[in-house]
């Protein structure tokens, strides 16, 4: 059965976009495993090694649109992370680079396979997350806000 809908397509999306550029084959020392870039329905849960990546939905936002068309803001949550250990700078550097690379990849870009979408917006998140860094993760986030002008029925 083919995917209809547009959430769906923009999560995987946005996964084939990290794995192609932050993403590698081998999850050597200061890379990022492609294997360890995924979608969820939470950015957090079981089974997660680090360092990763996790694409997860978040709400949607109506724009202003026109007399014939709604804009739709579809929203994804890109959070990486990595054990930390309560170190205060292990590893920051690797982290940093992951999000600023990240984010390049989607500010006012496309989507490759999403054609609903017409241009994507970067909203950032705390650069670390202060309560995962307690449960010894140093994560960091931002939401990739996708843009659709939808002609209304």
């Amino acid at each position: 059965m083919a995917t209809a809908s547009v959430t769906k397509k923009l999560l995987d999306g946005v996964k084939a976009a990290l794995v192609a550029g932050i993403g590698t084959g081998s999850g050597a020392t200061h890379e990022l495993a492609s294997t360890n870039i995924a979608v969820g329905k939470l950015p957090w849960g079981s089974g997660k090694s680090f360092p990763a990546a996790i694409v997860t939905p978040v709400a949607e936002l109506e724009g202003k649109g026109t007399n014939t068309t709604d804009d739709i803001g579809y929203g994804v949550q890109i959070t990486i992370a990595q054990a930390s250990d309560v170190d205060q700078d292990a590893n920051a550097d690797r982290l940093y680079y992951w999000r600023e690379q990240a984010m390049s990849l989607f500010r006012r870009k496309r989507i490759s396979g999403v054609s609903e979408i017409h241009t994507c917006a970067i909203e950032p998140r705390p650069t670390i997350d202060p309560t995962a860094f307690s449960d010894n993760i140093d994560a960091t986030a931002f939401v990739v806000r996708a843009w659709q002008r939808k002609t209304r029925p």
